[in-house]
């Protein structure tokens, strides 16, 4: 395990432990204790390097926008699956991006840092999501991202099906 995925798990455990605390009674009898024990214990782990190119026929996307963007790029490209959960940079942050059939990550959001290269390596877990469900969850909400939505609370309690990893 890489420095970077060790401090993102170290970072999501954190939180999860404070939202446990903080919401104790509540998620008692949930299977998962909020959207960072989901991922922690279902998510896979990704390594990418910002500063690699993106792969011909995809474009940079907004800023600001992972979860349009990664919806949008699955939503077009049929090999490449949505991924939610988390990366690390520099600090953990809420995030979506996609992976081809070989489950390398495309990142169109996140760009290479020229000044620091060193901050272009970034560590993701996050759970691979079938598009059937991103969709239905998206125009449910009426917004994009899926870990910070009404239908959580289903997913978190293990009663919500078609989330489940590919």
């Amino acid at each position: 395990m890489t420095k970077l995925m060790e401090a993102l798990r170290t970072e999501l455990s954190t939180l999860s432990k404070f939202m446990q605390e903080c919401n104790g009674e509540r998620l008692a009898d949930f299977k998962y204790k909020g959207p960072q024990d989901l991922v922690l214990r279902e998510g896979r782990e990704f390594m990418h390097n910002t500063g690699t190119k993106l792969p011909k026929g995809i474009r940079w996307g907004k800023q600001k926008q992972c979860f349009k963007n990664a919806f949008e790029l699955a939503s077009r490209h049929p090999g490449l699956t949505y991924v939610e959960g988390y990366g690390h940079r520099i600090i953990a942050a809420h995030h979506a991006w996609v992976i081809d059939e070989a489950g390398n990550v495309i990142d169109n959001t996140w760009r290479p840092n020229k000044d620091r290269p060193e901050w272009n390596e970034i560590a993701y877990l996050g759970i691979p999501m079938n598009m059937e469900f991103v969709e239905k969850a998206i125009l449910a909400k009426g917004s994009y991202g899926v870990l910070d939505m009404e239908p959580l609370i289903e997913i978190l309690k293990g009663e919500r099906n078609g989330w489940e990893p590919k």
